[in-house]
């Protein structure tokens, strides 16, 4: 930019350097025809460091407001950028122009069009379709790896991690007894004092013990247990895994040709495969324990009384159901907290992001698996 260029037909730029700094000369006329052209140019304009700039303006035939805007615009560039910029050779109505210039230099809140049509929230519902069907063959593809990895362990034991396994049962078995206990056993008293106070306006009080032991055995001792250990264990799942995943752990377990899955998953699902159905029979004999209280409390009925009927109206069914679905709940809860864990990216934002997410889709598996589950055996008559 040494020599002068035409970058519209009236309206040139020249950059010289001297001792005093760097000196842009403008001329010609600098209107709102050849702003476009001489946009990019205004864009390389740039001087040594620690020099200064000067504009000058005496060969400038005409400026109009675009014309200031975009001198004004280049100077502010500059002095961003910590240079001393100034301005000489402007006529009385130049300086007018470049003063409007730096006057309506103001921020603006502009909100942004939104479309509200029909065919708009049409394109957005299709679009989230989508990106549910890609997250759904994403979770299938990471189901698959971890059977692959589980299976593999099977065939070759050395490959499975005892240590971790046992550890994860400690941490998401033994250590969440305290909160499980406590929850089913506050349940079952809700439930028996609701189910006493309803059926004593119809004199059916020794019903209560029928209907506490089978919502209990059936449904709430695996779905309460479930719950709780999505809540304390799946959404821990996720923020360890995101965490290792937001240092570049897992990558540099890659990098030394391990498998995240066989180290950080398996131990994991494994440990919840054993310790659901342990955890279930907990909740179901704390929450019973619960109910028992209250009837003999409110109802009169005795703890052996109770036990009696219960054994008369329960089946092994009503007792297996809990135990059928304990390990597939379990498995749930596993993979959706391993896999939104390995879905973190490299900010702590995400790992909150996450962690949410992964306690959202894993109550909701739950919820709708034991809906099919209640559907499918009462179908078959169990």
């Amino acid at each position: 930019m040494d020599d002068m260029s035409p970058v519209a037909p009236v309206a040139w730029i020249k950059q010289t350097s001297g001792a005093d700094g760097t000196i842009i000369s403008l001329g010609g006329n600098w209107v709102v025809a050849a702003t476009a052209g001489l946009f990019h140019e205004t864009e390389a304009i740039a001087g040594r460091a620690g020099e200064s700039i000067t504009f000058d303006l005496t060969d400038v035939a005409v400026l109009d407001t675009a014309g200031a805007w975009l001198v004004y615009r280049t100077a502010r560039r500059l002095q961003a950028q910590g240079y001393v910029v100034q301005t000489v050779g402007s006529s009385d109505d130049q300086e007018l122009m470049l003063q409007q210039a730096v006057d309506h230099d103001v921020e603006m809140d502009i909100e942004p069009y939104e479309d509200r049509s029909f065919v708009h929230w049409l394109n957005e519902l299709g679009a989230k379709v989508f990106r549910m069907f890609d997250r759904v063959f994403d979770f299938l593809n990471f189901f698959g790896m971890v059977l692959f990895a589980i299976g593999r362990a099977i065939v070759q034991p050395r490959r499975l991690r005892l240590a971790a396994t046992v550890h994860q049962i400690e941490i998401v078995g033994v250590q969440a007894l305290s909160l499980v206990g406590l929850i089913t056993f506050l349940i079952g008293v809700v439930i028996a004092y609701q189910a006493a106070s309803v059926l004593s306006d119809m004199n059916a009080e020794f019903m209560t013990v029928d209907m506490v032991t089978f919502i209990t055995l059936r449904e709430l001792g695996i779905l309460l247990a479930a719950v709780m250990i999505v809540g304390r264990s799946g959404s821990s799942f996720t923020a360890q895994i995101g965490a290792m995943v937001m240092h570049e752990e897992v990558d540099a377990m890659r990098s030394l040709a391990l498998d995240p899955i066989e180290i950080l998953v398996v131990p994991r699902v494994l440990a919840l495969l054993i310790i659901m159905p342990i955890m279930t029979f907990f909740a179901d004999a704390v929450a019973m324990f619960g109910a028992i209280l209250i009837c003999w409390i409110d109802l009169g009925i005795t703890p052996a009384a109770f036990i009696e009927r219960a054994r008369e109206v329960a089946t092994g069914w009503d007792v297996g159901i809990g135990f059928v679905k304990a390990p597939v709940f379990g498995m749930i809860i596993a993979l959706v907290g391993c896999y939104e864990g390995l879905k973190v990216t490299g900010s702590a934002e995400s790992v909150g992001q996450q962690t949410t997410r992964s306690v959202v889709e894993a109550i909701f598996m739950i919820l709708v698996l034991d809906a099919f589950f209640a559907v499918f055996f009462t179908t078959i008559g169990i």
